[in-house]
């Protein structure tokens, strides 16, 4: 497994997800990473390389790639490499990687030549997995044969927040507001906004923030401007921003792209009753029987989906969760993951 680091974000705990998976299994697993960054307890060996560093990839039946620097290296390791062998090279595609769904976080020259980079690196590979369809469907080119779509997992064993200044205020909120939670990075891409605008139209909800990220001064700008702060409570990074579901009424996501959101599991894992926007990307995850949907930057749609989500709380809260044990554990997820790498050892 080759990742760029071993922080704890999205990607990179899918990867611990899968490699746990397998060891149950009795597989061998190791990772490679790059960056000095250990946030995560892997379950099995790691190793940080350089990307200079040759490797000898004849020693592993399957190499699995997250990520552009992974999958650039991989690439160019292997480009002029002459040695014969029957290892298989399989990346996940976390992310939409069109410059259109770049440029939402980056500028456009960055988002034109990442792009382009990153769909050169992926020639290296004989799979290439998609967490949706509609990253499916943007890959149209690729052989169909070859590309496929895998629905990321997680285990979730519901625990307590241990931070009691966070426990704290949270429960006071609770006491007057029904409490809308998203566990998110806070950049423009993540829409969270929308749901600042919408506590104006909304006064007995106030609003709960796990995450950190460049937009978060922004946020709080525009909640004080809206005079809405005094409903909102700004957790920040926490290394167990899943426990927090715990404490959520609804669970709400504003995204405007997304991959295979896992704080949507774990939102779904904890049996919390969710909004999202409608972008194609959710849709092809979860049906309106599951989650309720809004308009995405449609203020008064987002207002109602959550008075709607509130009078139906118990029967989507038991849908969602029910949807969770059948197809979004790490067992589910790792099965997927064997199939596809024998598939590819015997073609």
């Amino acid at each position: 497994m080759f990742l760029p680091n071993l922080s704890n974000t999205g990607p990179n705990i899918v990867a611990k997800d899968l490699c746990t998976g397998l060891v149950r299994k009795g597989h061998v697993c190791q990772v490679f990473y790059f960056d000095d960054i250990v946030e995560l307890d892997m379950p099995c060996s790691i190793e940080r390389i350089t990307n200079m560093k040759r490797f000898d990839f004849s020693n592993w039946d399957i190499i699995h790639s997250h990520m552009f620097r992974p999958d650039l290296y991989i690439r160019l390791h292997t480009l002029f490499s002459r040695k014969k062998h029957r290892t298989r090279f399989i990346s996940t595609l976390h992310n939409p990687i069109s410059y259109r769904a770049l440029k939402i976080d980056y500028p456009l020259v960055h988002s034109l030549i990442g792009s382009f980079l990153w769909k050169f690196a992926l020639r290296a590979f004989n799979e290439l997995v998609v967490l949706n369809e509609d990253t499916y469907q943007q890959l149209s080119k690729v052989s169909k044969e070859h590309l496929h779509i895998i629905h990321n997992g997680r285990d979730i064993i519901p625990s307590a927040v241990s931070n009691e200044k966070d426990l704290e205020e949270i429960r006071k909120l609770k006491q007057k507001y029904i409490i809308v939670g998203t566990v998110s990075r806070i950049i423009k891409r993540k829409g969270i906004e929308q749901m600042i605008r919408a506590l104006v139209l909304l006064p007995n909800y106030a609003f709960v923030v796990v995450g950190d990220g460049s937009e978060l001064e922004n946020i709080k700008i525009l909640a004080k401007e809206l005079s809405v702060s005094e409903r909102c409570y700004w957790v920040g990074y926490r290394e167990d921003a899943t426990s927090y579901q715990s404490l959520f009424d609804l669970f709400v996501m504003c995204s405007r792209s997304e991959g295979f959101p896992l704080a949507l599991i774990e939102a779904a894992g904890y049996g919390v009753p969710s909004i999202l926007s409608d972008i194609s990307i959710f849709k092809s995850i979860m049906t309106e029987r599951e989650v309720l949907f809004y308009k995405l930057d449609n203020i008064d749609s987002l207002v109602s989906a959550i008075h709607v989500a509130t009078r139906n709380r118990e029967e989507l809260a038991n849908r969602i969760y029910d949807y969770y044990i059948k197809n979004l554990t790490v067992n589910s997820m790792t099965d997927k993951y064997l199939e596809l790498y024998i598939h590819s050892l015997n073609s």
